[in-house]
């Protein structure tokens, strides 16, 4: 599974472990990335792993731990472009499917399924949009 932050509607990253067992969680060393997924880890009673093969650009080092996470609960957390890439090098070398007009969002998930041999599918799972409390205008006293 790789987690570039993001989730089902009304659920948060948190949930993550609800739908998925979940050994292990790496992460870029971005501000960002940790801030996403420091609560799973939590929740998950995990400690998040920092590693710059997660870094903006760091692509063939992501690819590795992608594959070495293939049939493990792996949570990566990276960057969109690393994402992309990734995604990209599974759906032409595993002929991966991947789901159709999904977005990559920040804070949202791919997580990928398959076997032994090969990741079969990716599913992007979007993290809801930020709930902001409405505007009352100037307090009243």
């Amino acid at each position: 599974m790789v987690s570039v932050p993001m989730f089902p509607m009304g659920r948060s990253l948190q949930d993550l472990g609800s739908f998925f067992e979940i050994d292990r969680i790496l992460s870029a060393p971005a501000a960002r990335c940790m801030e996403t997924v420091v609560p799973l880890a939590h929740r998950e009673s995990l400690t998040v792993e920092v590693t710059h093969d997660l870094s903006d650009g760091r692509i063939e080092h992501a690819m590795r731990l992608v594959d070495d996470a293939r049939g493990t609960g792996t949570v990566l957390c990276t960057h969109e472009d690393v994402v992309s890439g990734v995604l990209a090098r599974l759906a032409d070398r595993d002929r991966t499917t991947l789901e159709p007009r999904a977005g990559r969002r920040r804070g949202s998930v791919w997580a990928l399924t398959g076997d032994a041999s090969r990741y079969t599918s990716a599913y992007y799972l979007p993290m809801p949009e930020p709930v902001h409390a409405p505007d009352l205008g100037p307090a009243n006293n």
